[in-house]
């Protein structure tokens, strides 16, 4: 395996479209997203839940500082397996 880093800078009015395309792009691979803040994170792990992607199989975790450890370690485990 192989680790291939993007970045995507974008205004806010685009993240979200820019991310979901990004998304749909790499829908066979393992993706890790990361946000400036912790509210970041919870809100667009929420919106990634709740929106039907074309991409199967993903599973969407927020993994922050705030989060107790066990939480933070289940994301991890999850996104190994």
């Amino acid at each position: 395996s192989s680790l291939t880093n993007h970045k995507i800078l974008s205004p806010l009015d685009e993240k979200l479209s820019r991310l979901l395309s990004f998304l749909t792009q790499h829908s066979d691979e393992k993706v890790i997203i990361f946000f400036l803040t912790c509210a970041c994170v919870e809100y667009y792990s929420t919106v990634l839940q709740h929106l039907k992607l074309p991409c199967k199989g993903y599973a969407y975790e927020a993994l922050h500082g705030k989060l107790v450890q066990k939480r933070r370690e289940h994301a991890m485990e999850r996104f190994r397996e």
